[in-house]
């Protein structure tokens, strides 16, 4: 009936709006009433009208270039209620929000930005209401958890009148109320994967004395929670099998390459990440094993080329090898002494020339 009700109040509302525009369109000073409309943001009586007009009418063609008008002031009105709503929303002034929409709304009410963003705000809306909502069954949880035992020991002394054991009891009828709404809390987010808030929902339940009813649906919504939580850890466990092997794979090809600088790098991240892996540690001992022997081969070199002159040679050898050990100590020695043979030849060098 109300459903009818409103649906008929929409359809006489859409009508008497036609029949303004309509009465409207046919005014001599239209084109005045179009500037008033504009100036107070009444854009969609102003559209209506300008869609009653009639070819017939002596500023026909006038009146239509006003459409580009309507439409560009349309959009800036829309652009800027929008902003400002935002701005509102983030600082949680929702009713400041909705009057913004409400007054745009009521002067473009089919801009389909405008309404997506009016429909975006709406849910926001909920989600922070659903949270204080969320907010006060906890608290209303823990306090009934405290006050219960005390209210209870307060009735059980007090016998002559029943003041302390009506309060014990509409306290007692507030813990199964409240003992249902944490049972919906925890199944509503267990279907939105929030693991940890529905655990905590239900352990409140439990800690309220429920009644035999709620005690299953207590005990199959842990079974619930629990079957989730396996789940997600081998998920995870998965997720995380894959990760390595790919890293592994990154590794390999480094160390394929005779790259022992990156396939370095790639292992000893994998091995702060898992550090008890034992193929792991495995791999970092052959790993070590060919970098010691690269260094060693690589210092060797570097010398042969540094006592045949090839300085700069035998220092990018050097230096290479320190990216791969930069704490070896015969390294920064080496590199250390072939700095120094550099700056002097150049010195020397460039005193020849000035000469």
């Amino acid at each position: 009936m109300l459903k009818n009700f409103i649906v008929a109040f929409v359809l006489i509302s859409q009508l008497l709006i036609s029949s303004c525009a309509y009465i409207n369109a046919q005014r001599d000073d239209v084109n005045s009433l179009i500037t008033k409309w504009i100036a107070e943001q009444e854009f969609d009586k102003a559209k209506n009208t300008l869609k009653q007009v009639k070819t017939s009418h002596p500023q026909y063609l006038k009146l239509m270039r006003r459409n580009k008008e309507i439409f560009e002031k349309t959009n800036k009105f829309v652009s800027k209620t929008i902003k400002q709503a935002y701005f509102f929303i983030k600082e949680n002034k929702w009713e400041d929000a909705y009057t913004v929409y409400n007054f745009a709304l009521n002067r473009v009410s089919e801009n389909k930005s405008l309404n997506f963003s009016y429909k975006t705000y709406l849910i926001k809306r909920q989600i922070y209401i659903d949270k204080l909502k969320h907010k006060l069954l906890i608290n209303n949880a823990n306090r009934l958890i405290k006050d219960l035992p005390i209210q209870k020991k307060i009735a059980l002394a007090i016998k002559e009148t029943s003041t302390e054991q009506n309060t014990y009891d509409n306290l007692r009828n507030n813990a199964v109320e409240t003992v249902t709404a944490l049972i919906n809390c925890s199944s509503k987010k267990l279907k939105l994967k929030q693991i940890n808030t529905a655990k905590k929902c239900i352990q409140l339940a439990q800690m309220l004395e429920p009644s035999k009813e709620s005690t299953i649906k207590i005990k199959q919504q842990l079974r619930n929670i629990n079957k989730l939580t396996f789940k997600n850890h081998k998920k995870r466990l998965k997720a995380e099998s894959n990760s390595l092997t790919k890293k592994l794979n990154k590794y390999k090809a480094a160390f394929a390459k005779n790259d022992l600088h990156t396939a370095n790098k790639i292992l000893s991240k994998l091995l702060v990440e898992n550090k008890d892996n034992y193929e792991l540690t495995k791999l970092k001992s052959i790993l070590d094993n060919s970098i010691n022997k690269k260094i060693k081969t690589g210092i060797e070199t570097g010398r042969i080329l540094y006592s045949k002159g090839n300085i700069k040679l035998a220092l990018d050898k050097w230096k290479s090898l320190l990216k791969i050990d930069p704490d070896n100590n015969e390294l920064k020695s080496h590199v250390s002494r072939a700095e120094r043979v550099l700056r002097k030849l150049r010195a020397l060098t460039n005193k020849d020339n000035g000469a």
